[in-house]
């Protein structure tokens, strides 16, 4: 059975799913990346 991936790298996370050929969806997984606020005004993210 065909499978279709979508990859979303966004500023906030990466956000993918797995649907099949019928649009119904088999996996989905979200990673977010943290972001850090050190002082007012600045937002920060580790790149690691």
């Amino acid at each position: 059975m065909p499978y279709l991936l979508g990859i979303d790298i966004g500023t906030t996370g990466v956000k993918t799913l797995l649907v099949d050929e019928r649009g119904q969806t088999v996996a989905s997984c979200t990673v977010p990346h943290p972001m850090y606020t050190p002082r007012p005004g600045w937002t920060e993210q580790d790149p690691e």
